[in-house]
């Protein structure tokens, strides 16, 4: 994964979140010792896991079914209007 400076410096707000997810951008996920980790690719941006709480307030999340050791909750590629299974209060 690749990333400029100016990458970093998108809004980590809600609402510019989900208005990428509308767009259609997909929000990816990695496990880290540390808890989860997110990002969009492209344009890159690093999203607070606190935003993503936020932001599932708001919105539904679905998984795309690219679970990490078959948890649900574990998927690495979360949408917006999905019909699959749906992220909730992580």
């Amino acid at each position: 994964m690749t990333q400029s400076c100016s990458d970093t410096l998108l809004p980590d707000e809600p609402d510019f979140i989900i208005n990428r997810l509308r767009g259609g951008d997909i929000l990816r996920m990695e496990l880290l010792p540390t808890g989860r980790s997110y990002w969009f690719e492209a344009p890159f941006q690093i999203v607070s896991a606190a935003t993503v709480d936020a932001v599932c307030q708001e919105v539904d999340l679905y998984a795309e079914h690219d679970d990490l050791f078959g948890l649900l909750e574990n998927s690495q590629t979360w949408a917006l209007g999905s019909v699959r299974s749906i992220l909730s209060g992580i």
